[in-house]
């Protein structure tokens, strides 16, 4: 059962309205959360629904507690359409990453709330559900820092990619040496690590 940080602001903010104490606690039950602990503005919630890893972050228990209240109705909507990038799953990840997908987010604005959250949550679903990575794991990426076409490849194989001026590598790297970093590299020749974007455990 994960235990996640959430902004006591944020979460007001995604609502849509002030939650006094009380209210707070029995809206958190929506989601089987409770307060653990409190520190300035930032709510240590431990989350005993383990079905639902939407529930596992400040925009999820919102949508949820919005929905409870009657402030919004149904499931919302994101328009999605049929990707134009192409991204080349080498061989060399096929073992470790037999199932793959990717899907290019626009139109988000990433505040440091958000940014927060999205990290939290990729660790909590990375160590839950994929086993401390080892099972599976959610990379993401700054897209306005790459150049399509598209690889997900083991660092070493970058010199083999069908790459004719220059692309984004996804690369995985095994979690058994360096804890399941995922890098862009730049390529070819002269082949970049932009470290700001590694995760290690």
């Amino acid at each position: 059962m994960p235990t996640i940080e959430v902004n006591r602001k944020d979460l007001e903010r995604l609502v849509g309205k002030k939650l006094p104490q009380k209210q707070l606690e029995e809206c958190l039950m929506f989601v089987k959360g409770e307060i653990d602990d409190e520190e300035e503005c930032v709510l240590k919630v431990d989350v005993k629904e383990t079905n639902r890893p939407d529930l596992w972050s400040t925009e999820g228990i919102a949508r949820e507690i919005r929905t409870r209240l009657g402030l919004e109705k149904g499931i919302r909507k994101y328009r999605v359409e049929k990707a134009k990038i192409k991204c080349t799953i080498e061989k060399s990840v096929e073992k470790s990453r037999p199932f793959i997908a990717c899907a290019v987010i626009k139109g988000v604005k990433i505040s440091e709330d958000l940014l927060i959250q999205m990290i939290q949550l990729q660790e909590k679903v990375g160590m839950t559900y994929g086993r401390k990575r080892k099972e599976t794991g959610i990379g993401l990426y700054d897209y306005d820092i790459m150049k399509p076409p598209m690889f997900f490849a083991i660092p070493h194989d970058t010199n083999s990619l069908d790459c004719k001026t220059s692309c984004s590598v996804l690369a995985w790297v095994n979690p058994r040496t360096i804890g399941g970093s995922q890098i862009i590299f730049t390529t070819p020749r002269r082949t970049t690590i932009d470290h700001s974007l590694c995760t290690r455990n």
